[in-house]
């Protein structure tokens, strides 16, 4: 790893990281103090309604907000990390710069993918801050162990995904193809998953989308005791992509 050039993407992507975390944790917050609203919502529903929402506790509605808030605009967000930190170097030739300057292409990518991570493990942390804030702010009674465990898959799920993104950058890196499969797969996802949800009959859907490994209502209640399984093969997932990423973008013919 380079300590200089991990300065380098901290300092560069700064700006764009710091704006996207903001807004997404700020509207995480606030839309969580908003959960005695939301409650007075579910209790006036029809049942058959209120029973499409799932676990209405604060845990349930925090696990719903990972899917409508950090999920998009998460991905929004290190889509465009990764679209900095490996594309447009390449599309550029900007990375010949570094490669001339004594680092490796395997050391690069090595960086970067510590870059990535430690940008998700901040967000992380932050999300979880807040949201212990906001819960005390409230006074609602939660399971700390069925929040955590949702919302650590939460993130994970969004960790794989971008590292899956970060591996179809190194596959093609150089090539046209490249922005859109960076890009389009991880929509992808999102899209496959929101199918899933419209009918029992093509809720197997959901097994495609890595965002659909679990069900974070379900994790939420308390009602999935093997969620660590889940978490694991979602670090898997991420470490194979990287391992696999940095492999073959070392053996690439690049025009640099």
């Amino acid at each position: 790893m380079s300590l200089t050039i991990l300065k380098s993407l901290l300092k560069k992507n700064a700006l764009l990281y710091w704006i996207f975390t903001a807004v997404i944790v700020g509207y995480f917050f606030l839309s969580i103090l908003m959960f005695p609203l939301v409650q007075q919502l579910f209790e006036n529903m029809p049942p058959a309604f209120a029973d499409l929402f799932g676990d209405t506790t604060v845990t349930g509605y925090t696990a719903m907000l990972f899917g409508e808030l950090v999920w998009p605009f998460g991905m929004i967000l290190f889509i465009m990390l990764v679209f900095r930190t490996i594309y447009k170097p390449v599309d550029s030739g900007s990375l010949s710069t570094h490669l001339m300057g004594g680092v490796s292409r395997n050391k690069y990518m090595i960086t970067a993918c510590v870059f990535l991570a430690l940008k998700l493990i901040i967000m992380f942390v932050l999300i979880l801050t807040v949201t212990l804030i906001s819960f005390a702010i409230l006074g609602e009674e939660f399971v700390f162990i069925d929040f955590f465990a949702s919302s650590l898959l939460s993130m994970l799920a969004l960790t794989a995904v971008v590292f899956i993104s970060f591996m179809l950058g190194a596959i093609f890196a150089g090539k046209k193809m490249a922005l859109g499969l960076l890009i389009g797969i991880p929509v992808a996802f999102l899209i496959v998953l929101m199918i899933a949800g419209i009918h029992s009959s093509v809720e197997f859907f959901r097994w495609v989308s890595v965002f659909g490994w679990f069900n974070p209502s379900e994790v939420a209640a308390g009602d999935f005791g093997l969620w660590w399984l889940v978490a694991i093969g979602y670090v898997l997932a991420a470490v194979s992509c990287a391992i696999f990423a940095t492999t073959i973008f070392k053996k690439k013919n690049l025009s640099l």
